[in-house]
């Protein structure tokens, strides 16, 4: 069984950070294609009042992407009319599908949204990266119809049991996945063959013991597990799965990580899953608390410490830190020392530690000190 390394030390008690995701994009390459999906917060286009039952959404998007000019590549606007339930103590998104035709890089996306109703406008910027490359399975993502609206609902399917019905989107190579299977924890399940790189398909919402839904693809019984966009789904697609095993390498053991290394690619996701299952010391409530606020600590770095064009926050000496050993008790800023390169002290009295960064090559990537003492 896989657990965590003096988990009591890794993870000492910190605040949790809350509204880690507002507006996400993703981006993915198909067959001969990319497809950009923007989950946008139904907060942006009506605010909750709880005198009404309905709510009518009458909304206006505008999305630009920029590569290096001031002028945009691509632009597009959409109008969004509808009318969805009033969900007091729940969050929602609304998915918007693009399929630019894009280049591989990195690019500004632009997002204004315009509720005509309320008179009230948003603005988000992201920086997206477009990959070269398509996977053998992109993301998967599952969606709700509720009231005839398509909805991304961020609570978990498990809690859940009245949408209209399910829709799942997603693509794949068709030469190595020719099945797939939709199976529900009662064992009821739904069979489709695959006939393009892409597809879109409706789940009745039926009246079952719902607890969970798995996707099995073809017949090797490779699947993984769907959920809407809850924290934990967000992060997985928000970071491929070669990137969530280098996380797990800061804190897990050695053999560990060697057996996560040795798994298929197709079935890592499933045993990163896992991982977290059995490594949950509050099993008996659901959420692994540990998970979250690694994955949170992950969200912080890049948002902090990533190096534009050069390392993502989590790579960075300062991230790694961070992620293994959260906020520290103590931060001192040398920007300008005398003889010496610009440095950075974080102390930690709980675990008794002090580390310095140095930024050796003067372009803010702060690196660390006695940087072989936390290998």
């Amino acid at each position: 069984m896989m657990e965590f390394v003096k988990i009591t030390i890794v993870f000492f008690i910190i605040c949790i950070y809350t509204n880690i995701f507002s507006l996400d994009i993703f981006a993915e390459k198909n067959k001969n294609s990319h497809q950009v999906l923007i989950i946008i917060p139904e907060r942006d286009f009506s605010k909750n009042n709880d005198n009404q039952k309905m709510l009518e959404i009458d909304s206006e998007i505008n999305v630009k992407i920029f590569r290096n000019k001031t002028k945009p590549i691509y632009e597009v606007s959409k109008t969004l009319k509808f009318r969805i339930p009033n969900r007091i103590n729940e969050n929602a998104n609304i998915p918007i599908f693009l399929a630019p035709n894009l280049k591989a890089g990195y690019y500004r996306f632009t997002v204004r949204i315009y509720n005509k109703r309320e008179d009230i406008k948003s603005e988000y910027k992201e920086i997206v990266s477009v990959p070269r490359t398509s996977e053998e399975i992109n993301n998967v993502y599952l969606f709700a119809y509720e009231n005839g609206t398509l909805i991304a609902p961020t609570i978990p399917i498990m809690k859940k049991n009245d949408y209209d019905s399910l829709r799942v989107v997603g693509s794949f190579n068709k030469k190595i996945i020719k099945k797939i299977r939709f199976e529900y924890s009662d064992k009821k399940s739904r069979n489709f063959n695959i006939n393009d790189n892409e597809f879109e398909m409706n789940l009745p919402n039926d009246k079952y013991k719902k607890t969970g839904l798995k996707m099995i693809f073809g017949d090797n019984l490779f699947y993984q597990d769907l959920d809407f966009f809850t924290f934990t789904k967000r992060f997985q697609f928000t970071y491929s799965v070669k990137e969530q095993l280098k996380q797990l390498s800061l804190i897990i053991k050695n053999s560990d990580f060697k057996y996560l290394k040795s798994v298929p690619k197709l079935q890592l996701q499933t045993e990163i899953s896992k991982f977290w299952n059995l490594n949950n010391p509050n099993s008996e409530y659901g959420e692994n608390q540990f998970q979250k606020i690694f994955y949170q600590r992950i969200i912080y770095a890049d948002e902090n410490f990533t190096v534009r064009g050069y390392l993502p926050g989590w790579r960075t000496d300062r991230g790694k830190i961070y992620v293994k050993y959260g906020k520290p008790d103590e931060v001192y800023n040398n920007n300008y020392p005398l003889k010496k390169k610009a440095n950075i002290i974080w102390k930690y009295y709980k675990i008794d530690k002090i580390f310095v960064f140095y930024d050796f090559r003067g372009y803010g990537n702060y690196e660390l000190e006695d940087k072989w003492n936390e290998e």
